[in-house]
């Protein structure tokens, strides 16, 4: 009776697995297979296109478990299986399958070549400016940027090539002039120019010059207080936290603070974005995005994104600092990092000036550019 007991929970075992197997490849392929139906079906198909018709809606329908938990139960899968094994019958729609699994494979490798490409073409002028900034505490960001292109350069990891790619673009827009329309032609193809990079040494140095010669003997006050730009960092799941003025504290002590007093104080907020949206174009000058974020808590495993107090940031186009610069440019990366971010998918950071609104007396800081710490 033993024997046939573990006999019988191996044999249920083994299916299970078999079925989780079936359902990660379903998962897989999903996507391609139903957008390859669809081109299919508008071609000179051989398929009946009244039963696959009813055999794509009959899968439609069934959609997964409310809660998201269930993906695919036995009706799913059968309706799954049943439109699959219908246009897998036809010889000429395995072979356009077959060539459209190709044509992805070929697109994947150009993107991640183009992406790499691009942050090679990046790096040189990230460089160039840690090169015409030494000494400044400028260049935190600039070699913390630089080394995470080359932990993924040699990697074809899309998804993290894409998330630095956005990082890289937003760091440009906010510390070389003119980079707008060096990236435009690095994404098309064409390197940066070895007289813009000249350039942009000439114009660094002049401008580092000037600076030295302001700030040589400037001493921050109350360093025991103070947190300079290399801690302002963080790793994912870590809890969020404000720094105003050089001094870190919670959500909650933030929060509580007498909002009047903070008026004008330069404010950062590392945490985790809630939720967002933007404004009509019409009703604004340049562009913003109302951002709600919160710090997280202690011991997450996945951030907890709604966690109160929410602090408010308007990420916006500020006048009259930029006036002049690429607006369109300064939106679209902007809401690049936000898509990617919110719902707690990465630890952000706003750097700005606070503020209450003069309707409710709520608290908020404004900035012109976020920029994403780590992704999950």
């Amino acid at each position: 009776e033993a024997r046939l007991k573990a006999e019988e929970e191996a044999r249920l075992k083994a299916e299970e697995e078999a079925l989780q197997r079936k359902i990660a490849k379903y998962e897989d392929e999903k996507f391609d297979l139903l957008a390859d139906i669809k081109k299919f079906a508008v071609s000179d198909s051989d398929l009946d296109i009244i039963e696959l018709g009813e055999l794509f809606l009959k899968f439609e329908e069934l959609k997964p478990s409310a809660d998201g938990k269930v993906k695919w139960y036995d009706e799913r899968i059968i309706a799954y299986e049943n439109l699959r094994n219908f246009v897998f019958a036809s010889d000429n729609f395995a072979q356009f399958f077959e060539e459209q699994n190709i044509k992805r494979l070929n697109d994947y490798q150009n993107k991640i070549e183009n992406l790499k490409n691009y942050l090679v073409e990046k790096l040189k002028v990230i460089k160039v400016f840690v090169a015409t900034n030494l000494g400044s505490d400028e260049i935190s960001k600039a070699i913390n940027l630089a080394k995470s292109i080359e932990e993924v350069i040699n990697k074809s990891d899309l998804d993290k090539l894409e998330r630095i790619k956005l990082r890289v673009e937003g760091w440009l827009i906010l510390n070389i002039s003119n980079e707008v329309e060096s990236t435009k032609e690095s994404e098309s193809g064409d390197s940066v120019s070895e007289e813009k990079v000249d350039e942009e040494v000439n114009r660094k140095a002049e401008q580092e010059a000037k600076l030295k010669a302001e700030s040589k003997n400037v001493k921050k006050a109350n360093s025991d207080v103070e947190v300079n730009s290399e801690v302002i960092s963080g790793k994912y799941l870590d809890v969020g936290y404000v720094i105003v003025e050089g001094k870190k504290m919670d959500f909650l002590d933030y929060a509580a603070e007498d909002r009047m007093s903070l008026i004008g104080r330069n404010v950062t907020i590392v945490g985790y974005v809630s939720y967002f949206y933007e404004w009509d174009p019409n009703k604004v000058w340049g562009f913003r995005f109302d951002t709600y974020v919160s710090a997280g808590e202690e011991g997450q495993t996945r951030a907890k994104y709604m966690t109160k107090p929410r602090l408010t940031v308007l990420v916006r186009a500020i006048q009259p600092d930029d006036l002049g610069k690429n607006l369109s440019a300064m939106r679209k990366s902007n809401y690049k990092m936000l898509v990617k971010s919110t719902n707690g998918e990465a630890l952000v950071r706003f750097s700005g000036k606070a503020n209450v609104f003069s309707n409710t007396g709520d608290l908020y800081i404004e900035t012109n550019m976020m920029e994403v710490l780590d992704y999950k």
